[in-house]
């Protein structure tokens, strides 16, 4: 598998965790673009409805998808609800009102910055570092979590922003990981 494929998916693998353990609280899933949080959606809705491929349903046994949108890239798990277990959308997209990040949820936000062209114009960094802080940080209640993912850019991208601003916050942990070990192999590849 590509790096790029490698975490996301498990990223991914674990957000279907964390939902279902908490499917009454609302997590969020964002990225640069729609595209690719459509892409979140639809293998999150796979591991949770292929009962060959995935065990998730044995693992979570009494949680019931009841709901989901591909317009609104929305899964709601065990009821119903205002905001649903989550909702997949892109960081340009429409947040305000439409999302939260309940006390059990989860803000994952997986490459903000689409490429080196956007990452070498400190105008559109500056413009995402702030949709981060008023469209998806501003959406987290105070216990949810916050997972951020991605490949490093620039030291001004949001992922470095918030470790220059957290790296001697205790709550905060950062962790680098190189794409490729020293055999120029993906550091991302996994038997399962």
């Amino acid at each position: 598998l590509p790096p790029r494929v490698g975490k996301s998916t498990l990223c991914i693998f674990f957000m279907t965790w964390m939902m279902g353990k908490h499917p009454d609280s609302a997590s969020v899933m964002s990225g640069h673009s729609d595209k690719l949080t459509n892409g979140f959606y639809n293998e999150i809705l796979n591991i949770i409805t292929d009962h060959n491929t995935y065990l998730w349903h044995e693992v979570f046994p009494l949680v019931q998808l009841v709901d989901k949108s591909a317009k609104d890239e929305s899964v709601d798990l065990g009821h119903k609800k205002r905001f649903p277990t989550l909702t997949c959308r892109s960081i340009e997209g429409t947040l305000t009102g439409a999302v939260e990040i309940g006390e059990d949820g989860v803000l994952y936000s997986d490459d903000l910055i689409a490429d080196l062209e956007e990452s070498l114009n400190p105008d559109r960094l500056q413009a995402k570092y702030d949709a981060y802080l008023n469209q998806l940080k501003d959406r987290k209640k105070e216990t949810a979590l916050e997972l951020m993912v991605g490949t490093r850019w620039n030291v001004l991208d949001p992922l470095g922003r918030i470790e220059e601003q957290y790296q001697n916050n205790s709550l905060y942990r950062f962790t680098v990981v190189p794409a490729l070990n020293e055999n120029d192999e993906s550091n991302f590849n996994y038997d399962y």
